[in-house]
């Protein structure tokens, strides 16, 4: 039995061929060949947005590396005297803590610094520091008074002039605030 159907051609056919499995197959391939299409097209479509969102991305995280390393750099110096300026006063605790400085030195530098020359003085130092210097011999006029409340290291020379005050963490601090107006 022979089936006949009519078909309507919107164009001139350029070829014409037969086919076995009817119209139901042929609409079937047809229908399968634009579902393979169109899931090709939605693919590709898809994988343009994944690529151009991953630029974006990564152009984000370029951005905020970018700033993040910008940040790093301003702050970096400061950072550098901040964790610098610890050490050398945690350094500083440790020796006088252990008495390991030059307390002599120090006390014969305020004198010099006050411009006392030979004028009657009264040196204030933390009364252990005073026992080390006990036996040393400073010019005339010169009086050492033990000052409990001067930390070890601390020199404290009061002249005619007024008070010279030698402190170690005073002068740290004076550096650090130093080299901190040297980053601006």
């Amino acid at each position: 039995m022979t089936v006949k159907h009519r078909v309507a051609l919107t164009a001139p056919p350029n070829s014409a061929h037969l086919r076995a499995e009817g119209l139901d197959g042929v609409r079937e391939g047809v229908l399968q060949r634009a579902v393979e299409a169109a899931y090709a097209r939605g693919r590709a479509e898809g994988v343009t947005e994944a690529a151009e969102g991953a630029v974006r991305a990564l152009e984000t995280a370029i951005e905020q590396l970018e700033r993040a390393r910008t940040s790093a750099e301003d702050s970096l110096p400061r950072e550098v005297v901040e964790l610098a300026t610890e050490i050398a006063d945690q350094l500083l605790r440790s020796r006088l803590a252990e008495g390991a400085y030059d307390l002599e030195r120090i006390v014969r530098n305020a004198l010099a610094g006050g411009g006392v020359d030979r004028g009657r003085c009264l040196v204030y130092l933390n009364p252990e520091d005073l026992e080390q210097l006990r036996d040393i011999a400073f010019r005339e006029d010169t009086e050492l008074v033990p000052h409990s409340d001067l930390a070890r290291g601390t020199v404290h020379v009061e002249t005619r002039r007024g008070l010279l005050v030698r402190d170690p963490f005073e002068a740290l601090e004076n550096i650090r605030e130093a080299l901190l107006e040297g980053l601006v």
